[in-house]
């Protein structure tokens, strides 16, 4: 074989080899989602959300009608109640302990 005939050869093999790693990196940058693979394709944890941003808040969600108890009539409402002294401070310290 003479040398024109050795480079030419080396030549294609070098050609076919940039297709052959174009091909490789194309499937490299593959995954579930840009390709026609299922899910389970995908190593483990590659889309996993962070719990900061997987809890959702709680409440009533943005944009919904704000719901409240309508305050009773003074003459509707039931009549004050006055505690004594032993009964009011053992209401409070329950309260406290609550919190």
């Amino acid at each position: 074989m003479d040398k024109d005939a050795y480079i030419k050869q080396l030549e294609k093999e070098i050609v076919e080899l940039k297709k052959r790693i174009e091909e490789l990196e194309r499937l490299l940058g593959m995954n579930s989602t840009n390709s026609s693979g299922p899910p389970s394709f995908a190593p483990p944890g590659i889309f996993a959300v962070s719990p900061k941003h997987r809890r959702k808040k709680r409440g009533a969600k943005k944009g919904h009608q704000p719901n409240a108890r309508e305050l009773l009539p003074p003459e509707k409402a039931g009549k004050d109640r006055v505690l004594p002294p032993g009964v009011e401070r053992a209401l409070v310290s329950a309260r406290q302990k609550k919190k």
